[in-house]
């Protein structure tokens, strides 16, 4: 009986510390965008999206259809970020949830997504649909990022995370040629270069989505 006692205390002590132990803002964002129902949730939430996230989590507002997945980006002592990716067979989209520690806990703090990427399907839109004589008029006026340069470099700035580390990959070799020559150059080497190395997507600031609502990333 002792030694039964010992091994149902000794599978159970680690379940329990588990249980017990705070989540960590991985854990914190996989429940918050998951189907389900979260019913802790507002134990794990402050700031803004506390005020946004009052009845559901963002995970039961989203259409069940869309995949979803969290990678954690940064995490330092005192504050983290995590990227979360929702797709289905045609698209994917990007949004960021920023968490800060409170007495001990993470908590998540702000939903965000990039800044001033809904001007890009407009201007996609129109490059796509030039006709070839104000193709070649574009090129001509714009002879440092013609109209193929242009076009591309919009539809990587809006396009998912995954889809740009992609391109990164299938363009290291041209990244690192063009990291060569601005560390000799001490700065962008222009003209010409650009057009044969195209740009990731530019540096922006953060906006909020207010408010918490799945209609911020994906159309229902």
């Amino acid at each position: 009986m002792k030694h039964f006692l010992l091994l149902a205390l000794w599978l159970w002590l680690p379940g329990m510390a588990r249980a017990l132990a705070p989540l960590q803002p991985l854990q914190i964002a996989e429940q918050f965008v998951a189907p389900a129902g979260w019913p802790e949730m507002r134990d794990y939430l402050c700031c803004e999206a506390a005020g946004q996230a009052r009845r559901e989590t963002l995970g039961q507002q989203i259409p069940a259809r869309l995949q979803r997945v969290c990678q954690l980006v940064q995490q330092g002592p005192a504050t983290a970020v995590v990227a979360v990716e929702l797709r289905d067979s045609l698209d994917r989209k990007d949004f960021y949830l920023h968490f800060s520690k409170e007495a001990g806990a993470w908590k998540l703090l702000a939903i965000r997504n990039l800044a001033m990427t809904h001007l890009g399907p407009p201007m996609v839109e129109i490059l796509a649909g030039m006709t070839p004589a104000e193709v070649a008029d574009y090129d001509q006026k714009h002879p440092d990022a013609g109209h193929a340069f242009t076009l591309g470099n919009l539809r990587l700035w809006t396009s998912a995370d995954a889809d740009i580390a992609a391109h990164f990959a299938r363009n290291r070799t041209d990244f690192q040629q063009l990291l060569r020559l601005v560390q000799a150059a001490g700065t962008f080497p222009r003209p010409g270069l650009q057009p044969r190395t195209p740009a990731s997507r530019p540096p922006t600031p953060t906006r909020p989505c207010t408010p918490c609502s799945a209609s911020c990333f994906w159309p229902r």
